[in-house]
């Protein structure tokens, strides 16, 4: 890390804040799927143009200087789902459905696997991932939603 020591008086008098600058970019590898009412409303092809519209935006916000930071968000694999996989639960109950989602997408995408010989390897079938998630059009906070 090397600490910036530009201090610039403000309006308020007050400096400017010291930041890090960190000398690295980093890369956060997504996984982005959309329940099957998101892409049964939207069709398939207006659903991936909406997400990877949103993502680019997201990517765009990581960019900002005020970071300090190299942040590189990177939509590795987009799913869009035509029917609800048997073991994940997709509705109006938000921490259920926020529950099983994790647990599903562990499974899918989980980067490790054991061996029988007890060996840890890479999948080398799975995109690389850091984090997913699941765009739906269900109401999950409980509330009525119109």
């Amino acid at each position: 890390r090397q600490k910036s020591m530009n201090r610039k008086p403000s309006e308020g008098g007050r400096g400017k804040r010291y930041s890090y600058k960190l000398l690295h970019e980093y890369n956060v590898e997504t996984v982005v799927v959309a329940d099957p009412a998101m892409v049964s409303y939207h069709g398939s092809d207006a659903a991936k143009r909406f997400i990877l519209t949103i993502m680019n935006m997201v990517f765009n916000l990581f960019q900002h200087k005020s970071l300090g930071i190299q942040i590189n968000i990177r939509l590795t694999k987009l799913v869009l789902l035509q029917e609800t996989p048997s073991d994940m639960y997709i509705g109006h109950h938000g921490e259920k459905m926020l529950e099983s989602f994790c647990r599903w997408q562990q499974e899918e995408y989980g980067k490790k696997s054991v061996m029988s010989d007890f060996s840890t390897r890479w999948r080398e079938d799975l995109p690389s991932v850091d984090t997913a998630i699941l765009i739906t059009r269900y109401c999950v906070h409980g509330m009525h939603c119109s």
